[in-house]
């Protein structure tokens, strides 16, 4: 892979939100199985640093050996120009595009794959960016479900790293609600999240955006 290939990657990955991958071998420094992390920066084509949704940051391979999944690259913004996702009418599709095997022309957000949308018997493609090679995978029906855990909905938070709103929340360590995963802007789909404080305050805030992470999942 060339170099300006390996920077492209890198900076379109960065924001991404992924799960622990087929080659994790760090016990539950990500919070467990299912939990879920954000791409902050790469430090080389192969490694990356991940800040977790429970507040911790590390960094693990993404080369030869895989400690990752992506989850949803929807927040790097990266798009398929010219596609629609034929459930939601997302266009052009943001994130990971997934075009069934089996039909003419059937593409699907993240979103609408995950939520089993289209026959779950067909076979679909994964082209994780424009122009990527295709990775055909097996159908879903007989897929095993892991339930995605960290900052959605319901989740209770406390300021995350990258905090840098005075005392909007009410003070370091006091805690809030996420009332809805967002968009922190039209070109970042699911980049932010809704928090209602306790101390009655509302706000966005950045899970994802450009690799920042404004709060973090109390444990």
């Amino acid at each position: 892979m060339s170099g300006s290939r390996n920077n492209r990657v890198m900076v379109e990955g960065v924001g991404a939100r992924v799960a622990r991958g087929p080659d994790w071998k760090w016990g539950k420094q990500d919070g467990g199985e299912g939990h879920v992390g954000t791409v902050r920066s790469f430090e080389s084509p192969e490694e990356v640093v991940v800040v977790w949704d429970n507040g911790t940051a590390a960094n693990y391979r993404c080369s030869g050996a895989y400690d990752l999944r992506i989850l949803d690259s929807a927040p790097t913004g990266v798009k398929h120009d010219g596609t629609m996702c034929d459930t939601c009418r997302q266009q052009p599709i943001i994130g990971i595009r997934w075009k069934c095997a089996e039909c003419t022309n059937y593409d699907l957000c993240t979103m609408c794959y995950h939520g089993d949308k289209h026959h779950l018997r067909h076979r679909f493609y994964r082209i994780t960016t424009p122009g990527s090679e295709r990775v055909l995978l097996e159908s879903r029906r007989k897929s095993k479900k892991i339930t995605a855990r960290g900052i959605f909905a319901g989740a209770r938070v406390v300021r995350g790293v990258d905090w840098q709103w005075e005392d909007q929340d009410g003070g370091n360590g006091r805690r809030g609600k996420v009332t809805e995963i967002q968009d922190w802007s039209a070109s970042s789909p699911h980049s932010a999240a809704y928090v209602l404080w306790d101390n009655g305050a509302k706000n966005l805030y950045r899970v994802g955006f450009e690799g920042m992470v404004s709060s973090s999942k109390m444990t």
